[in-house]
């Protein structure tokens, strides 16, 4: 459980169910978000799960040889799998679970090999194109068994049709969670359409598969403060690739002191509040709806360009990232050329957007329609699983 979009949209979709009377046990791998669990009192189990898998949009079902090999030496070499599947079962008799939930390939092997065992409905939950989300061993076997399969977009439900072939009835389409503490009260947002300074904000893992539109987006905004643009961009992540936004930094050409790299942050509700302008995808690009914020979709793929009312449902459908559009997009020009657009919209026009952009979220991704859907979702394998037993 580190930080991350994903991590923290398990985390909220645990609060929900909870709120609404459901036992939820949660077992992972750990990570820096334990202590969020602690404070809020998440029943939390942690078990080496093997993790494996390559960030690279897959054009068919069929998995090579290594990635076969690869994945069957985490789970036997470098994790204990009768272990694993000995400690799982202990904990799903302990609390007498009804259904699995498994995010990524490690959790949904060995949860399938779980459910399998005591025949529990299984849910496996899709967040993403990418290959990494089913295990190449059997994986066609898991998908069968399986009683759904979660995805966060019309996009993914598409991509497992095309490509992996998954029956669509099998396919449940269920935003991420996202709930804060504190409600969003009126006037809580501190737009300030008075100041000449534009705040801009990022939030992103620093990482090989994600750095790449942070370092577009450091080039826009020297472009912008080179065209006398008073602006101001705060970076919100950490990883292995943090040393290149650093340098990317150090390298403007214009004042380098107007980017400032904060680092990870558990809370980051006051960068939300203290922004005018938030450049991201997924979780990120909701949130920033959420917080009546201007958003610029930006992922390590694309750039999908500034959320509009003329734009909205197909930037959404690929979850925010520009998928879909141009393979080129991915560019500080574009981004630079939106952010000096946004710089020249007077405070009506920016207040119409923000007012747009919070009433898209509430009508798509408030916390009470997603989680009537998943608890849904739930309820129904429950049911089946009872009536056929």
């Amino acid at each position: 459980m580190e930080i991350g979009g994903s991590q923290r949209a398990i985390i909220a979709e645990i609060k929900q169910l909870q709120k609404k009377g459901h036992k939820v046990i949660l077992v992972s791998r750990g990570g820096s978000l334990e202590s969020v669990l602690n404070n809020d009192k998440v029943s939390f189990y942690k078990l080496k799960f093997p993790y494996i898998g390559t960030n690279e949009l897959h054009q068919n079902n069929k998995f090579s040889v290594k990635e076969h090999l690869l994945f069957i030496y985490h789970i036997l070499i470098k994790t204990s799998l009768r272990k694993n599947i000995y400690s799982l079962l202990r904990i799903i008799k302990k609390h007498n679970i009804d259904i699995i939930k498994a995010h990524q390939p490690g959790p949904s092997f060995i949860g399938y090999l779980a459910a399998k065992k005591l025949n529990l409905p299984l849910i496996i939950r899709v967040q993403h194109i990418l290959r990494n989300e089913f295990p190449p061993p059997f994986y066609k076997k898991i998908v069968k068994y399986c009683s759904s399969i979660s995805v966060i977009t019309k996009e993914v439900e598409d991509f497992l049709i095309n490509v992996y072939e998954v029956d669509k009835n099998k396919i449940s389409i269920i935003p991420n969670q996202i709930i804060f503490d504190q409600p969003l009260l009126s006037g809580n947002h501190n737009n300030d359409s008075t100041s000449n300074l534009l705040r801009i904000l990022t939030v992103s893992r620093l990482a090989e598969d994600k750095y790449n539109s942070v370092m577009e987006l450091i080039e826009a905004v020297d472009k912008l403060l080179g065209n006398g643009v008073n602006c101001h961009l705060k970076i919100i992540g950490d990883g292995s690739n943090k040393s290149d936004i650093v340098r990317q930094i150090q390298n403007m050409k214009n004042n380098s002191n107007n980017v400032e790299l904060v680092g990870s942050k558990k809370d980051v509700i006051p960068y939300y509040l203290e922004t005018d302008v938030v450049v991201g995808v997924g979780r990120v690009a909701m949130e920033a709806l959420y917080f009546k914020k201007l958003l610029l979709c930006c992922s390590h793929f694309a750039y999908g360009g500034l959320f509009a009312k003329e734009s909205a449902e197909e930037i959404s459908h690929y979850n925010f990232s520009g998928r879909g559009g141009s393979t080129n997009s991915l560019n500080s020009d574009n981004i630079f050329e939106d952010l000096k657009f946004i710089n020249n919209l007077n405070s009506e026009q920016k207040n119409e957007m923000v007012a747009f952009n919070n009433k898209f979220y509430n009508d798509h991704y408030d916390s009470n329609i997603v989680t009537n859907k998943l608890e849904s979702m739930f309820q129904n394998f429950i049911k089946k699983t009872i009536n056929s037993g």
